[in-house]
C-alpha cells in the first residue's frame, strides 16, 4: 500500500473518530515543525523529506476535519443549552396550568413519598407531562401490564423545586376529611387499577 492510499483510507470521513484525527494532526505537525536535529535523532529526517507533501496534506486535512468536528460539537452544545433555557423559562407557566389529571399524576409521587413510580406511557396525563419535560423516564426498560406499557418515571429536578402544594391541587392548610376523600377520589385510574391487580396477585 502506498502512502497516498494509506492517507486515503485514514481519512474516511464516515468512520474516522475525532481522537484519531487529533492524533494525526499532532504527529504530522510534530514531524513538520520539529527542528532538523530532533528529527535526525529519531531517524525521521529522511522520512520527512521524502514524504513531506503527504505529511503536509495530512496535517491540513486533519486540522480542517478536527475544526469541523469541534464546530459541530459546539453548535450542538449551544443549541442544547438554549433549548434547555427556553424550556426552563416556560416551566413555571407549565406548572401553573396543570389540568386536574396532571395534578393527580404528580400527587402520586408525594402520596407515596417516592421519587420514582411506574406509570403507563400512553396515559394522556403521563404522556403530556413527559412531552413537556415535567416527568423524566429513569429507564427505557418497559413492563407490560393491564393498563399499558409501564415505565419508571421521576419528576424533573427543576420541576420538583418549583412545585408547591397549591400547584399540585392540595388544600391550603390542614386538610379536612372531605379534602382527603377528594384527593383519593381524584387519583389516576391507572393507579387504582394497578393496586387492584397487585392486591389480587399478592393478597
Amino acid at each position: 500500500m502506498s502512502v497516498m492510499e494509506f492517507f486515503a483510507k485514514l481519512f474516511d470521513l464516515g468512520r474516522l473518530p475525532s481522537k484519531i484525527v487529533a492524533w494525526v494532526l499532532f504527529v504530522t505537525g510534530a514531524i513538520l515543525f520539529a527542528p532538523a536535529r530532533f528529527l535526525a535523532k529519531l531517524h525521521l529526517d529522511t522520512f520527512a523529506s521524502n514524504y513531506g507533501l503527504y505529511l503536509g496534506v495530512a496535517f491540513l486535512a486533519s486540522a480542517a476535519l478536527l475544526g469541523i468536528n469541534i464546530f459541530v460539537w459546539l453548535s450542538h452544545r449551544v443549541r442544547t443549552v438554549l433549548r434547555h433555557r427556553r424550556w426552563h423559562a416556560s416551566l413555571r407557566e407549565t406548572l401553573a396550568h396543570l389540568d386536574p389529571s396532571e395534578q393527580a399524576v404528580l400527587r402520586e409521587f408525594f402520596l407515596h413519598n417516592k421519587s420514582t413510580l411506574k406509570m403507563p406511557v400512553d396515559d394522556p396525563a403521563v404522556a403530556g407531562l413527559y412531552s413537556r419535560g415535567v416527568l423524566r423516564p429513569v429507564s427505557q426498560l418497559g413492563e407490560a401490564s393491564m393498563v399499558g406499557m409501564l415505565l419508571p418515571f421521576g419528576i424533573d429536578s427543576d420541576a420538583r423545586r418549583l412545585l408547591t402544594p397549591l400547584l399540585l391541587g392540595f388544600p391550603d392548610g390542614q386538610p379536612t376529611e372531605i379534602d382527603r376523600q377528594h384527593i383519593i377520589d381524584a387519583r389516576p385510574r391507572f393507579t387504582k387499577r394497578l393496586e387492584e391487580l397487585d392486591w389480587l396477585r399478592n393478597g
